[in-house]
């Protein structure tokens, strides 16, 4: 009689035990998950007083829950963490001990961090994918990310400072900035112009122009370096001032520096020269200056030199000793731009 009051016992426990977490797994699915402390409350209301007396606030107040810290949290005492487990789970192992983390695993299956939603279907709150928060909609969950979000905030930084390491060094060539006369030039080289020795810095003068790259490497070893073309030795050495900066464009120069820089290809002081007619030799005198633009190609200096040309130029240019100068071409074109003026 024992014997079978204690089976019908053992059976009467597995069937209250089966139902009971099969009535407490129903309830649990309309229930909410607090995801600091992983227990589940049976509704919205007690999932908020629960984060109330146990929780504190969170810091952002946009955010709908506290921070995602999942640290060990303090339990009240008389307070129990639950757990969900299915059916089949109590069934097949009823005696035994049943593990809380397997639940958990089995039944936070839709965990936004893990299916990358940014959306929570069971609460309706946005969640923040970097930091765990949750809030009540997109626009704020948008303004989280753009300003108060810490670790969006660094990743940004990082990326940036990336970025900055990774930038591409353009190279800068010193000789594109006009040179100034306080610049110290180091001679290290000397080039016998006919019966003058005039020095010369051979690694700026390389790179500035083709002409004494070629020649220099020729006497790569040699610091006495001949000028192979025939020049007036005082025109070279004011070119080379004016080149280091020691010497400054005027009227009385630009001819023959003009005509240094183009013949041995000195971009920088070509360059230089260039700007010299264009900006400061029409004001002392404009027929110069379309002189020189003529006989060196400057198409675009000439025609602004042009349309600059007042009635009282045309009336003097008799006296004009640039004028006298110019070819038989030009002077027709200046005649025919007189011509606007009768």
């Amino acid at each position: 009689m024992s014997r079978q009051l204690s089976s019908v016992s053992t059976k009467n426990t597995d069937v209250m035990l089966s139902q009971t977490y099969s009535s407490y797994d129903e309830d649990a699915d309309n229930g909410v998950l607090c995801r600091v402390c992983d227990c589940w409350l049976p509704g919205q209301r007690e999932f908020d007083r629960h984060c109330d007396e146990l929780h504190p606030v969170a810091a952002d107040p946009d955010s709908t829950t506290v921070p995602q810290t999942f640290e060990q949290t303090t339990l009240p005492s008389g307070s129990i963490m639950l757990s969900t487990a299915t059916p089949s789970e109590v069934n097949l192992n009823p005696s035994g001990s049943y593990s809380v983390a397997t639940a958990n695993r089995k039944r936070v299956s839709s965990d936004p961090l893990e299916s990358g939603s940014y959306f929570s279907t069971k609460n309706g709150r946005h969640l923040c994918q970097t930091c765990g928060k949750y809030y009540s909609s997109e626009w704020n969950l948008e303004r989280h990310r753009r300003e108060s979000c810490p670790l969006q905030m660094k990743r940004l930084k990082n990326i940036a400072d990336e970025k900055i390491r990774l930038a591409k060094l353009e190279p800068v060539d010193l000789l594109q900035f006009q040179t100034t006369i306080s610049t110290r030039w180091v001679d290290d080289c000397a080039l016998i112009v006919g019966e003058s020795r005039i020095g010369v810095p051979r690694a700026m003068l390389s790179r500035a122009s083709t002409y004494f790259s070629s020649l220099f490497q020729y006497y790569e070893n040699h610091n006495d370096v001949p000028l192979p073309v025939p020049v007036d030795p005082v025109a070279f050495h004011q070119a080379m001032e004016a080149f280091k900066g020691l010497l400054q464009l005027d009227g009385k120069n630009i001819d023959c520096i003009l005509f240094m820089a183009d013949k041995f290809k000195i971009k920088p002081l070509y360059d230089r020269c260039e700007r010299f007619i264009a900006e400061k030799l029409p004001s002392s005198s404009v027929m110069h200056a379309i002189r020189l633009a003529e006989q060196y190609r400057m198409c675009e200096i000439k025609q602004a030199l042009f349309d600059s040309i007042s009635i009282d130029v045309f009336r003097s240019l008799a006296a004009d000793e640039d004028y006298r100068q110019m070819g038989a071409e030009l002077k027709a074109e200046l005649l025919e731009k007189w011509g606007t003026f009768l």
